[in-house]
C-alpha cells in the first residue's frame, strides 16, 4: 500500500495523522516555472500511468497525489525513470467539526 495513515492524537474535533507515503521510482523534470523538480511515483503508477505521485522541488510546495502525473501539469519522460525506493512521513491534522 503506498499511502498509509494512523492516527497519532487527538483533541476537540482535530484528529491528527501520522502518514506515510512509498515510492519506488523517480525522474527530475522542468516544472512549468521552469524549476527542477523530482516527480516520484509507486510501482502502480510506473506500470499504468495511474498510481501515488509526488511531486518535490526547492522553494514549491510539495504535492502527493493518487491518479494521472498530468493532475499537476507534469511531462513524464517514460525513459527517464531511476528506481529510487523513498518514504515520505507527514503530520497532518484533519478539523471533522
Amino acid at each position: 500500500m503506498p499511502i498509509s495513515k494512523v492516527r497519532i492524537d487527538s483533541h476537540d474535533m482535530c484528529v491528527v495523522y501520522e502518514e506515510t507515503t512509498v515510492t519506488h521510482w523517480a525522474q527530475m523534470i522542468s516544472s512549468p516555472g521552469g524549476s527542477p523538480v523530482i516527480i516520484r511515483c509507486d510501482d502502480r503508477a510506473y506500470e499504468t500511468g495511474f498510481g501515488t505521485w509526488a511531486k518535490l522541488g526547492p522553494g514549491t510546495h510539495s504535492h502527493i497525489w493518487t491518479g494521472l502525473a498530468q493532475a499537476f501539469g507534469c511531462q513524464i519522460n517514460p525513459e527517464n525513470w531511476l528506481v529510487d525506493d523513498h518514504t515520505i512521513i507527514s503530520i497532518v491534522e484533519k478539523d471533522y467539526s
